[in-house]
């Protein structure tokens, strides 16, 4: 469905299975071990994504993408007015 807005929470992701981690080609499940690895990741990660219409290189974004982008930012803003105040 292409201009879907998804948002995942992961509090405190697991280490799971340990592999090798390269920055070539980086997947989310790549990306996390890479943060484990490190000793980098937070305990209350937020990702927000569109789903692609088309992944072909190119320059600009489809339509539907490019529709969903406002409600995707929104919803960011939204995480991260309702983070505790720091102290």
């Amino acid at each position: 469905h292409p201009g879907r807005v998804h948002r995942f929470v992961l509090d405190r992701p697991g280490s799971g299975a340990a592999r090798p981690a390269s920055s070539h080609g980086f997947g989310l499940d790549d990306a996390i071990a890479l943060a484990l690895a490190l000793n980098r990741m937070p305990g209350r990660l937020i990702v927000h994504a569109i789903e692609a219409a088309d992944l072909t290189q190119g320059t600009g974004l489809t339509e539907p993408v490019a529709a969903a982008v406002g409600a995707a930012a929104a919803a960011i803003l939204d995480d991260i007015g309702s983070l505790p105040a720091a102290t």
